[in-house]
């Protein structure tokens, strides 16, 4: 597991699903296939496109990404997880 900002972990595949997308740019799936790094991509073996689009939901929930449009033309857009405040985050380091 690698561990991201403020706490939040995700595991290699989401990790290397987040090195693809950019701050700036905004990506269609189709786009975000295409720049995956295809000798990185031998290391998931059982990767297809219903985990590709299972694990971009959950990204989205938890704040990697913010998506625009609708339908099949959906933008994936990479955003850095909000702060949380100094007390949560004490709180979460001993309870």
């Amino acid at each position: 597991m690698f561990s991201l900002l403020h706490n939040k972990t995700v595991d290699a595949l989401d990790e290397f699903i987040l090195e693809t997308l950019s701050f700036y740019t905004p990506m269609l799936k189709e786009n975000l296939i295409l720049k995956l790094d295809k000798y990185k991509l031998e290391n998931f073996k059982d990767f297809s496109l219903e985990e590709l689009d299972s694990r971009l939901k959950r990204l989205l929930k938890r704040g990697f990404l913010k998506k625009s449009g609708r339908g099949n033309d959906r933008l994936f857009l990479r955003i850095l997880p909000s702060s949380l405040p100094w007390y949560k985050k004490l709180l979460n380091k001993y309870f």
